[in-house]
């Protein structure tokens, strides 16, 4: 029963970081600052990464892990360019269509993530791992027509934001699939990766 208690509060704080992260991410995208808006996507960016490797770093020196590469660097320089480009294709997508818009798109994330598997894994998916994702692209498809999908920032660019989330699910299901690949052929640890 402890661990049950122990895995619902884990559970509810890792929802309730993702909420607050959420909003504090459409808030700096899309409400101005007096007049202006905050544009520099690519440094909200770095300060994530940073955090990010300070947070290894220490988690590293905790758990004993060695502070070297496990895998050859060049995995490592192609999950970081794609992650960061996910992350900016994502912060600026928030420019031009809404945050409910922009968290239904990563549902469209199944089958970049089914077909980079294929390339990079030679994974193999039945037929019904298809057609379930098929089916949620075309419910959130469906949705996404049905209303606006326009920010408060910019109602008129809307298919600007669509094509950032696009580039975010392409480049986040390799960050994904190519990530996986390093765990599976290197056992790396995931403070090894950050």
């Amino acid at each position: 029963m402890a661990s049950a208690a122990w895995c619902c509060a884990c559970g509810v704080g890792i929802i309730s970081m993702l909420v607050i992260y959420g909003i504090l991410q459409e808030r700096i995208m899309s409400i101005p600052y007096g007049h202006d808006y905050f544009t520099v996507s690519v440094f909200l960016v770095l300060c994530n990464r940073v955090a990010a490797i300070v947070f290894a770093m220490i988690m590293i020196y905790i758990k004993g892990e060695p502070f070297r590469n496990i895998a050859p660097l060049w995995k490592y320089i192609a999950i970081s360019f794609s992650n960061v480009a996910a992350s900016t294709c994502q912060y600026d997508a928030l420019k031009f269509v809404s945050f409910p818009v922009q968290m239904l798109g990563k549902s469209f994330k199944m089958m970049p993530v089914m077909c980079w598997g294929m390339a990079i894994s030679r994974k193999r998916y039945p037929p019904s791992d298809w057609l379930v994702a098929l089916v949620v692209t075309l419910g959130v498809s469906e949705f996404l027509i049905s209303g606006s999908i326009s920010s408060y920032r910019n109602e008129s660019s809307s298919f600007i934001g669509l094509l950032y989330l696009v580039a975010f699910v392409a480049f986040d299901g390799f960050t994904s699939t190519f990530q996986e690949k390093l765990f599976e052929d290197h056992k790396t640890s995931k403070y090894n990766q950050m």
